[in-house]
Order: structure tokens, then C-alpha cells, then sequence
């Protein structure tokens, strides 16, 4: 999915339930992007949360098959809602990192991504 020719000028970026493939680069999203909903579509890759534009606040990425990887350098960012249910994660991403979650995270779905872990709820920002 080729992002880069999109206006910079879009702060809301709807492509739901479309037929889209491929890998998302999401450093190339414009930089003022608040919202984008990519979910329902056949997309994959690896997302690194440090890509994402500081400025976005919500993200639905759900039923796709994206592998989520968290960096330290990731947190400085504006994300408070991120919907990740429904992808397909491989046996190494089944334990999800609680603890690499930014702190001011306000919504997070992750049902139906085939997590396999001990749900340690102290981990939890």
C-alpha cells in the first residue's frame, strides 16, 4: 500500500474493508494524520510503533495480518486508541509486550490475535 502519494494535508485516513496486500510503511503517512483505519483488509508486515507520525492519536489495524513490534523510542507519541484484534500473529508474537505499552494508551483490543501467554495484568501501564 503506497502512502507517500497522499496529500499531507489529510488529518483522517479511512481505507476499511477494501482489498488492499502488501506491507504498510507507516513513516510514510502524512505528518499531521490523527485517525487511520486500515482494518478489514489483507495487509501484513511488520509494524514498528516508532514509525508511526507523533501526531497520530487513533489506529485501527485490525484483521489484517501484521506482525507489532514496541521500541523505547516509540513513546514519544500522541496514540491513545489502538485496535489491533483479529491479526494473525505467529507463534513468536503470541506473547505481547504489556510493559512496552505507552502509558497514556486510553483504548487497546487485542482479541482474537492468538495470544499464548500468562496474562500478568501488573505489566499493564
Amino acid at each position: 500500500l503506497n502512502l507517500t502519494v497522499l496529500p499531507t494535508s489529510i488529518i483522517i485516513l479511512g481505507l476499511a474493508s477494501n482489498f488492499f496486500t502488501g506491507t504498510v510503511d507507516l513513516s510514510r503517512l502524512p505528518y499531521g494524520l490523527l485517525w487511520l483505519d486500515l482494518s478489514d483488509n489483507a495487509l501484513h508486515g511488520s509494524l514498528q510503533v516508532e514509525s508511526i507520525p507523533p501526531t497520530v492519536t487513533d489506529m485501527d489495524l485490525s484483521h489484517n495480518m501484521f506482525l507489532w513490534s514496541f521500541d523505547a523510542e516509540g513513546r514519544n507519541m500522541s496514540l491513545v486508541r489502538l485496535d489491533l484484534s483479529g491479526n494473525q500473529w505467529d507463534a513468536s508474537m503470541r506473547e505481547f509486550c504489556f510493559s512496552c505499552l505507552p502509558s497514556w494508551l486510553e483504548y487497546l483490543h487485542l482479541s482474537n490475535c492468538k495470544l499464548n501467554a500468562t496474562l500478568q495484568l501488573d505489566l499493564l501501564p
